[in-house]
């Protein structure tokens, strides 16, 4: 049954969508990621889903054990600019990492990265005494930008990845130096990310 929906369901979208661009949606998990967070930016625009109960704080996350924070605040962003930024790095790192170690290596690396350098940042943050609530994927972008700056410098990669890599910092700079922008888990992420490369490769 379940599978008669999603094949339902596929031929809907085949309807509005070229079939080879939904083809490679399907078949890259790195794409999948993408359409996941165009849906709750959607969502988010529609109102059904708030900014503030997904987002990630200590305060929030931590204290109140509300843990899925970590998780949740990578799927929703602070605006289509926020959102397209992201989006755009994301597709050039993610289909890197996807087809130098796999789907599911990419998933672990993104999510891991996400989620250490998340608990990490709102660790500084509250050290720091500078209380936020972050949001974006931006985080576990940076984790892969981690992995494949690692994966290349150690010699274990393609140079013409960091080309790529280089290029998909751009939009992340953009957001760096725009307001609120939560860089602490920027880099946080990317040390993550460095050390799952490090860690999976032993």
């Amino acid at each position: 049954m379940l599978n008669d929906f999603f094949l339902n369901l596929y031929g809907q979208l085949n309807t509005v969508i070229p079939g080879f661009v939904l083809d490679f949606i399907i078949n890259h998990m790195t794409m999948r990621l993408v359409l996941a967070n165009l849906v709750c930016f959607v969502l988010t625009l529609g109102g059904w889903i708030l900014v503030d109960q997904l987002g990630c704080s200590f305060d929030k996350a931590i204290r109140h054990f509300q843990i899925y924070r970590f998780v949740t605040c990578m799927f929703v962003h602070d605006g289509p600019g926020h959102l397209m930024a992201n989006m755009s790095s994301l597709i050039i790192n993610g289909l890197i990492v996807e087809s130098t170690f796999g789907p599911q290596a990419m998933l672990i690396f993104y999510f891991g990265s996400g989620i250490i350098g998340g608990i990490a940042a709102c660790i500084i943050h509250k050290v720091l005494g500078d209380e936020c609530i972050s949001v974006g994927a931006s985080g576990a972008i940076c984790g892969l930008m981690g992995v494949t700056i690692m994966n290349t410098v150690t010699g274990l990669g393609i140079t013409g990845n960091l080309l790529y890599v280089l290029i998909a910092v751009i939009p992340i700079l953009i957001i760096g130096f725009s307001r609120g922008a939560d860089n602490v888990c920027h880099f946080t992420s990317f040390f993550a990310g460095a050390a799952l490369f490090f860690f999976l490769r032993m």
